[in-house]
């Protein structure tokens, strides 16, 4: 529980008070590592909010991954997770900076959707379009190249299917 959840929830009648937010959290054990932590909001009105946190950990201090594998799979289980709960808010993506990082993780899952419904992969068009809404995403070239060749292993992946 949250300090500040507590005193603001009558636990016996199961109301809230007038001006407060009750929040609580669930962090899974080790065994249930396919449940993400969340945070879940009863908001004033009533009203309920889920967050599900996803942190991606393999991602090294300078550059990037050595293989597109661990992301694109990462990319893959917050999409499930979100398909699983039915939840039909955004997906909010946030690295240290808000570009670099957060700018791959938005490219990738743009371009692995149009690649898996449309069949179109155009990774620098996507791109440009994201740096309109904010300048510098994806940040450096190697993140711009890690995009590449993380698309490419995700299409590879597909060559074992077809023989």
């Amino acid at each position: 529980m949250f300090p500040f959840s507590q005193n603001i929830f009558n636990e016996s009648k199961g109301e809230l008070s007038s001006n407060s937010l009750f929040a609580w959290t669930n962090l899974p054990n080790k065994a249930d590592s396919d449940s993400p932590p969340y945070l879940h909001f009863i908001l004033q009105d009533g009203q309920s909010r889920t967050v599900r946190q996803f942190q991606f950990t393999d991602w090294p201090e300078q550059g990037v991954p050595k293989s597109g594998e661990g992301f694109i799979d990462f990319i893959g289980q917050v999409h499930k997770t979100k398909e699983q709960f039915g939840q039909d808010g955004p997906i909010s993506v946030h690295c240290s900076a808000g570009v670099g990082r957060t700018g791959v993780f938005i490219t990738l899952s743009i371009v692995l959707e149009r690649m898996r419904y449309e069949g179109v992969v155009d990774i620098f068009q996507t791109v440009k379009m994201l740096r309109t809404q904010r300048p510098a995403m994806v940040q450096t070239e190697d993140e711009y190249q890690f995009c590449y060749h993380a698309a490419l292993e995700y299409l590879g992946s597909f060559d074992h299917y077809a023989t």
